[in-house]
């Protein structure tokens, strides 16, 4: 097998990976353990921390602070956290920041997905992605508890581009997982599906897109596939309609999301009652805020703190451009940690209206994930007057009536003055050099 990874593996270099990623997994599953004023004080005294390191090292923090009136000392309690400017993407991309010290080990070069609209290039020291692939380990270690299951029965759809975060991880999973695991999602549909049957895995991670086309193909030839017990699924949102079509395909898997990002890496995983996505609040400090920047218990735009990371730190960024809402109260499960409930959309993917004011993307999602005949659908906004609705139709009803139904529900939702027009795809795919196929698209600019 081709090595896509810069380095080569030796026993040497193999037992001191693993070490290190051993030891993030214990103190992972150590801080899984503290309560919620323990949390609290070890995120207070982070943040302390990373700020007085971004004040004494990144000139480009010093300057924003100082012009905001603000500095490290400022930091008293917790609460002092809205002392601290916003920091946006545009910010961010724009900054010169010196290169990390060399006291910070190894360094990854890393790009966002550019899913906002606006790559962002990034660094993150190799510390922080140990604990960004222990983050993700724990979700395999907890459905392994009290019963066998060896490694050889995983299996990785990975993006192998080399400045992406998965690709990062996937590096470091070599420590525990055999390279043959980890294929790469650039492969037709039909290939990976072959070396899937060919492994026979009890646990799949990848992305919904993927996962997706792998589906589709066993649909085709009437087929199921058993074995699957955990379906992983990241780095995309997961539709009613595709969760419907994999729930058929791997009758007998648990499918459960996790929520990252490139500049924070593992963010959310899923309540075991069913309550909304616990934050990782022991890796980042998140806020929900409205427009003007103010903590809102209303839908709002999630702003993180990462405090695991100093080649770049990520300071009270809201670059992210996602879009959710609290789950109220402490959760029943047990968990001593907030939760969001669920993503609501995201910034960049919101449908412009013509009056200027934006359009959860969800609002139209859902109503195309009722109608019955639509195997897929993309939403593409050319402007604020046009709007696109590509469709893959299943067969189970004639063109002419899924297009009707489908815009007779969203003339419910959208103005008149905003023109919605249906085109048929015999497939929707990931654009060249993309793993990811978006729900909704939009070409419309619009201010941070």
């Amino acid at each position: 097998m081709l090595n896509v990874f810069q380095t080569i593996e030796t026993p040497a270099t193999l037992t001191d990976r693993r070490r290190h990623l051993l030891a993030a997994l214990d103190e992972v599953l150590w801080c899984r353990t503290w309560s919620a004023s323990q949390v609290r004080d070890f995120q207070f005294h982070a943040l302390q921390s990373l700020v007085q390191y971004a004040w004494d090292s990144v000139p480009f923090y010093r300057d924003k602070y100082t012009a905001a009136g603000f500095s490290p000392a400022d930091l008293h309690t917790l609460d002092d956290l809205g002392r601290i400017p916003l920091l946006t993407k545009e910010e961010l991309r724009a900054a010169k920041l010196p290169p990390p010290p060399p006291t910070n080990g190894a360094v990854r070069h890393i790009a966002s997905s550019g899913s906002t609209g606006m790559p962002l290039r990034l660094a993150r020291d190799e510390k922080s992605l140990w604990y960004c692939t222990a983050y993700n380990m724990v979700l395999y270690y907890d459905w392994c508890r009290n019963r066998p299951r060896p490694l050889e029965s995983v299996l990785y759809f990975v993006d192998f581009s080399p400045d992406s975060l998965d690709y990062c991880l996937a590096d470091l999973l070599r420590t525990t997982v055999t390279q043959e695991r980890l294929l790469s999602v650039a492969e037709p549909p039909a290939i990976l599906l072959q070396k899937m049957l060919g492994f026979a895995p009890e646990f799949i991670s990848s992305y919904p897109s993927t996962m997706r086309a792998i589906a589709m193909l066993l649909a085709k030839q009437q087929r199921t596939y058993t074995p699957l017990k955990l379906l992983h699924l990241t780095s995309e949102m997961l539709d009613a309609r595709t969760r419907q079509l994999l729930a058929r395909v791997f009758p007998q898997a648990r499918i459960v999301e996790t929520y990252t990002s490139s500049e924070a890496g593992l963010m959310a995983y899923p309540c075991p009652a069913g309550h909304g996505w616990h934050l990782a609040e022991e890796s980042a400090i998140y806020e929900i805020v409205d427009p003007a920047g103010n903590p809102t218990p209303d839908v709002g735009q999630i702003v993180v703190t990462d405090l695991t990371n100093r080649a770049t730190p990520i300071i009270r960024y809201r670059g992210l451009g996602d879009f959710c809402r609290w789950e109220p109260g402490t959760c029943a499960c047990g968990v001593p940690r907030r939760a969001i409930q669920g993503l609501q959309g995201r910034w960049a993917d919101s449908i412009v209206l013509p009056d200027g004011t934006l359009l959860s993307p969800y609002t139209l999602v859902n109503v195309l994930e009722d109608i019955p005949g639509i195997a897929q659908h993309q939403i593409i906004q050319h402007s604020t007057t046009d709007l696109e609705v590509r469709l893959v139709t299943d067969g189970s009803a004639a063109a002419e009536t899924v297009r009707d139904a489908a815009l007779a529900a969203l003339a419910r939702l959208l103005p008149p003055t905003l023109q919605c027009r249906i085109s048929f795809a015999p497939a929707i795919t990931s654009a060249a050099g993309r793993h990811k196929i978006p729900l909704v698209i939009s070409h419309v600019r619009r201010d941070a």
